[in-house]
């Protein structure tokens, strides 16, 4: 992956522009360590940092058509970009090896439905001289970023909030505290609210288009839609799910860097991925964390999976690692954080990098797809199954004119509505769980904002498209009976794995979060500038000061209960956040 980086007007730029530009395109560097580049026009800045994976000798961009009329920045990784290479060649000539340039000409060919095309995850700005537009898109599920903030003179897009806030302050004035309400509700703003005031992100499988000359949206539609049911034989479901599943590891092996990487939790979605990989003949390193809770601790299984199949194993202890990754976490993230399980992410990503690696593989998304979480067979999502004890602190919020409850509601009605399935059934629950925790939470605060701060770039098997389709088109009853727990990811890889993983009981990924906030020296020392003028006058903004008063003091007394533990560090995490951007916490 990328950092891309666009700004666009109707006047002149000023004298400072390029300047300014070139050090906010600066800022975005570790997402794309290995070389930058810029096109000036009389109207359009455009920047890009690239991580060099597919087409390392020649894919740097901006990409360009061949009148230079359309132009692309993008981030990410085309899968079938081969397979559509050769459908566009016969009308277009390809000036690069890159994977991405198919986008650029897909949307010549087809300018409304193009992305639909696409196998992959994606994010990126096609820029239409001609027509005075600009087109704004990211793959299904929001695996890679893509802001935007408007003012009245430019319109600003970035791979990061931060780059749009160095080019522009004025755009935004402070945090969102609606957005701050949904990431404690919904695992983070629904799209495309962004936790920052008047910052916005491209919505997931959607096109965004804008004229330019107006400085406005024009249209913003979904390019992707459920498939049709479709009755088959369990042999024939098995057999097809493991095709299916095994070709979604292997194309995510594409590029010129062949190293293959794989997070390993220590159950059954990574081992699935590290096994499927040694069966393609790859060597996989495989990194992974431990912790000194034994009733956190995966390393165990760890181990066992490791020597089975025969690859190293490279690990860290995520215990000590709050205070040296705290700041930088949430810097990264440009997000409050509501469980502290990212931080150690941070460093991991260090370590897979100082190993050679500039892409690992994820097993996000099985849970979602597979049936995977308990919560599934209680018939409930993760949002309506929290929603009981987080209620308890509905006053903490600033912003007051939704509750929780009513948040939770909405989200559950508009995912209804947008996709057309059966109120409470699987399927809806299963895609109320795409839209929140997946995409809001695990694909961000874990995923690539943690990974991308040191150029390592994600890869996510179980979220393609055609498994994820195939999976959908599975008759949702006879899907419920037969995939929940994994079932079908378990006969799957029946002869795959050891018997130990295959009946493992699911385990989240946590880190011992209130040890952490206890014992973190820094912690304990952010506490006390609760008590200063200015937290109170900063956070007055987000939250009601008597309910912060009183998690302070609970944590000062060591009394937290669980969701009072988040509270408290989403409210200090709010605290940081407000400061790198707003404040003097540089």
């Amino acid at each position: 992956m990328c950092a891309i980086l666009g700004v666009f007007t109707n006047s002149d730029f000023e004298p400072d522009s390029i300047a300014k530009f070139k050090k906010a395109l600066e800022l975005t560097s570790h997402r794309g360590p290995d070389i930058s580049n810029e096109l000036f026009f009389k109207n359009a800045l455009l920047g890009f940092n690239r991580l060099s994976i597919v087409g390392v000798a020649n894919g740097s961009q901006p990409f360009l058509n061949e009148d230079a009329s359309v132009f692309l920045l993008c981030n990410g990784e085309i899968y079938n970009h081969l397979d559509l290479r050769k459908e566009l060649a016969d009308k277009h000539r390809f000036l690069t090896d890159s994977d991405c340039e198919v986008i650029l000409h897909g949307y010549e060919e087809d300018p409304k439905n193009f992305p639909a095309r696409l196998r992959g995850q994606f994010s990126f700005l096609i820029f239409d001289k001609n027509r005075n537009r600009l087109i704004l898109s990211r793959d299904r599920f929001g695996i890679n970023p893509l802001f935007y903030g408007i003012s009245n003179s430019q319109l600003i897009v970035s791979s990061e909030i931060k780059s749009i806030l160095a080019l522009d302050s004025s755009i935004s004035a402070g945090l969102d505290p609606i957005g701050l309400k949904e990431t404690f509700f919904l695992y983070g703003p629904t799209p495309p609210r962004t936790c920052f005031q008047n910052i916005f992100q491209a919505e997931p499988g959607k096109i965004l288009t804008f004229d330019l000359e107006k400085n406005e949206i024009i249209e913003n539609k979904r390019y992707w839609n459920l498939p049709k049911v479709k009755i088959r034989k369990n042999k024939e479901i098995v057999k097809e799910f493991s095709r299916l599943l095994e070709k979604a590891v292997d194309l995510r092996i594409q590029g010129d860097v062949p190293n293959a990487s794989v997070y390993l939790s220590g159950g059954l979605d990574s081992a699935s991925i590290a096994s499927l990989l040694r069966k393609l003949g790859h060597l996989p390193n495989v990194f992974s964390i431990a912790f000194h809770d034994p009733k956190l601790d995966e390393s165990h299984y760890q181990k066992k999976i490791a020597n089975f199949l025969k690859i190293p194993l490279f690990s860290l202890f995520g215990d000590e690692l709050f205070d040296s990754n705290l700041f930088q976490t949430i810097w990264h993230t440009e997000h409050p954080l509501i469980r502290t399980a990212p931080l150690p992410l941070y460093s991991l990503s260090h370590l897979v990098r100082a190993q050679g690696n500039k892409f690992v593989c994820c097993g996000e998304g099985a849970d979602e797809t597979l049936l995977g979480y308990p919560v599934f067979a209680e018939k409930l999502c993760s949002i309506e199954d929290k929603l009981p004890e987080y209620s308890e602190l509905e006053k903490l919020f600033g912003y007051s004119e939704m509750t929780g409850r009513n948040m939770v509601a909405g989200q559950m009605t508009s995912t209804l509505n947008d996709w057309n399935v059966a109120p409470n059934s699987i399927r809806h629950k299963q895609l109320i769980e795409m839209q929140t925790k997946l995409t809001r939470y695990l694909l961000v605060q874990q995923g690539d904002r943690q990974s991308m701060s040191h150029g390592v770039e994600q890869r996510f098997p179980f979220l393609d498209e055609d498994l994820v389709d195939f999976l959908f088109s599975l008759p949702a009853d006879w899907f419920e009976k037969n995939c929940m727990n994994k079932k079908l990811l378990k006969k799957a890889m029946n002869k795959l794995l050891p018997q130990i993983i295959l009946r493992r009981k699911k385990q989240g990924y946590l880190a011992p979060m209130d040890r952490q906030l206890y014992e973190s020296v820094y912690f304990s020392q952010l506490i006390e500038s609760a008590d200063t003028e200015r937290f109170a006058l900063i956070m007055g903004n987000y939250y009601a000061a008597d309910e912060v008063r009183k998690l302070v003091r609970d944590y000062r007394d060591k009394s937290l209960n669980e969701t009072n533990t988040i509270g408290i560090l989403l409210v200090m995490s709010t605290y940081i956040l407000h400061r790198q951007f707003y404040g003097d916490l540089t």
